[in-house]
């Protein structure tokens, strides 16, 4: 996984627990909410990504996982990674 600053849909997440517990992030998602209350455009996105800035990574195309910037087809994709 390559750590990022890019910017997730809250579709599927993967999240480490132990580290999340540790980072006591649910309590910094709460603040962040009570402070940005009228800029979660994307509630739960929006959240995740203002406080876990610089934490998220992006999985390999092969777990089937895309972003915006991966607009090809998977068939592509898994070619151009030598997957298929």
């Amino acid at each position: 996984m390559v750590k990022s600053d890019n910017n997730i849909c809250a579709g599927v997440l993967l999240i480490n627990l132990k580290e999340f517990r540790n980072d006591n992030i649910i309590n910094k998602m709460y603040k962040y909410m009570i402070k940005n209350n009228k800029k979660l455009y994307f509630e739960d996105q929006t959240i995740i990504n203002g406080v876990c800035y610089k934490k998220i990574g992006i999985l390999p195309p092969k777990f089937g996982i895309f972003n915006r910037k991966l607009n090809f087809l998977y068939k592509i994709i898994l070619k151009i990674h030598n997957y298929s």
